[in-house]
């Protein structure tokens, strides 16, 4: 071997091979043209991305279906939408990943079902708040609406800024059947029946005094009630409080982890 290069030269090659002096040469060729080497190296890549991409065009489902999981209400789509303006995400994720620190914390680990018809989705590691993926139920209503409200009265380290307005505002129930259209367009579930009477599931799901009809046919394990305290009026408030009490309690996590299982048990 040449003391000033890693490459054979001629001389080491005069005892080689035919077959293995062509793939030298061949190697050394396409390492000195920087054209060559480009275009191959897209090929290669190409190749690789066709092999990952196209399975994905003969499946229907990239996501495992559990029971359990449906579309949001009219009124916890508005809070998720008022969630995601008021760029909660930013220190609340909704995804428990599979470490004991975060199981015990926060709960069952997350499942992918789960996001399924998020648009988008409120996965990440980034928190500065606790994750909230499994936070429905764990507070009352008056707790999220007094913590929004002033959040150090009852958490004293808290450094979330005030929401207190959301109690002041009407939430936009005109554009709703538009927000449920344009979710059906990516995918989302909805029937024809559901965005005809997403304005008046909306209102329904905030006043337990109106007549809910087939909301809960619709939307199974809808919780109907006023939310803010003040049945008088549907406000922001009444749907973000709406939200984070379904996040975590549609599915059971725990059959729906034991099914998932066995159907990668079928598949290998």
């Amino acid at each position: 071997m040449s003391a000033n290069s890693d490459l054979p030269t001629q001389k080491d090659l005069a005892n080689e091979p035919p077959d293995v002096q062509a793939v030298v040469r061949g190697h050394k060729r396409i390492e000195r043209n920087v054209t060559l080497l480009a275009a191959l190296s897209f090929v290669v890549v190409a190749i690789g991305g066709i092999v990952e991409i196209a399975p994905l065009f003969w499946i229907d489902n990239t996501i495992e279906e559990v029971e359990g999981m449906r579309p949001y209400t009219p009124l916890e789509q508005a809070g998720r939408d008022i969630y995601v303006r008021e760029g909660c995400y930013t220190c609340h994720s909704q995804m428990i990943r599979p470490f004991r620190d975060e199981v015990e914390r926060f709960g069952h680990y997350s499942l992918a079902a789960e996001s399924m018809y998020d648009h988008p989705f409120q996965w990440g590691s980034k928190r500065t708040g606790p994750d909230l993926a499994r936070v429905g139920g764990r507070y009352s209503d008056e707790w999220h609406v007094q913590h929004l409200i002033d959040p150090r009265s009852v958490v004293p380290e808290s450094v979330m800024p005030t929401y207190a307005f959301l109690a002041e505002t009407p939430v936009k129930t005109a554009d709703a059947a538009e927000r449920l259209t344009a979710l059906r367009r990516v995918g989302v579930p909805y029937s024809d029946e559901s965005v005809a009477n997403a304005v008046l599931d909306m209102r329904a799901q905030g006043d337990p005094e109106a007549d809910s009809g087939d909301l809960a046919t619709r939307y199974p394990k809808t919780q109907i009630r006023d939310f803010d305290g003040d049945p008088n009026r549907l406000t922001e408030m009444d749907a973000l409080v709406a939200y984070l009490q379904m996040l975590g309690t549609l599915v059971d996590v725990n059959s729906a982890a034991a099914q998932q299982e066995l159907a990668r048990e079928k598949g290998r």
